[in-house]
């Protein structure tokens, strides 16, 4: 079977980056037609397109890879549901620490954090962006979900000061996403991040969301199993991929 794919402008990466970057879109099974959307980025004066493919999709990798496409992360889609599970240990926060939700007073501590620990993402290791740009991306993404892109951001706190961040967004008719989770280096080991998890999950429930989905790099190995602790599994392996124009 023949699928053709398009190739789409974004908007919010080209305002943010101060290039045109676009994304190449449509059904990713059988032979894909990598070169048509290659010739319309090229017409459109884009810099950077993203593909995103599934990870048994052989034959959309390979042609990727043929037309200049390159490989940058490996994107791993996890879910439960959000009834209580055996399968879910037992959280191990620290008693000095609390979780509770997002003041605007937070800003200042958490938005140097987000700057600073999603390093694994695929921003940071294609060098086509740069780190500093990079860094801004998620201090801005972390500032827009506390500003009404969430539903919900549970903030923990040592000692009343913020260490970490959890973001919330409810998906109609009954679904729940995890967005962006950060702790402070300084703030890791102490059972902080599973504390935002248990309690974000309490408040899927309470907003009548039957399941939750949370998305990671397969190079974060850490978060990775922090899901699994916590009873998620995995719902998908797709593979980023980004290819660079020269300027014009």
């Amino acid at each position: 079977m023949s699928t053709t794919l398009d190739c789409q402008l974004l908007p919010w990466d080209t305002e943010f980056f101060g290039f045109r970057i676009g994304r190449v879109v449509g059904s990713l099974e059988g032979t894909a037609n990598i070169a048509s959307a290659c010739e319309w980025a090229a017409t459109h004066r884009l810099r950077c397109v993203y593909l995103l493919v599934g990870s048994g999709d052989c034959e959309t990798i390979q042609s990727a890879e043929d037309h200049g496409f390159r490989f940058v992360d490996v994107r791993m889609t996890l879910g439960r549901k959000t009834v209580e599970s055996h399968h879910a240990t037992p959280s191990t926060a620290d008693a000095a620490s609390i979780v509770r939700l997002f003041v605007p007073a937070d800003l200042p501590a958490l938005e140097p954090v987000a700057a600073a620990v999603h390093r694994d993402s695929r921003f940071f290791v294609d060098r086509g962006f740069g780190e500093e740009s990079a860094a801004a991306l998620f201090a801005r993404w972390f500032r827009q979900s506390c500003e009404g892109d969430a539903q919900a951001v549970w903030v923990a706190a040592l000692g009343g000061r913020a260490v970490g961040y959890l973001t919330c967004h409810l998906d109609p008719p009954d679904r729940g996403r995890i967005g962006l989770v950060g702790v402070a280096p300084e703030a890791r080991g102490m059972g902080v991040g599973r504390a935002l998890l248990d309690r974000s999950l309490s408040w899927f429930r309470g907003n009548n969301a039957a399941s939750v989905t949370v998305v990671t790099q397969g190079r974060n190995v850490a978060a990775l199993r922090a899901y699994e602790r916590a009873g998620f599994t995995t719902r998908s392996v797709e593979f980023w991929y980004h290819k660079w124009f020269k300027a014009s």
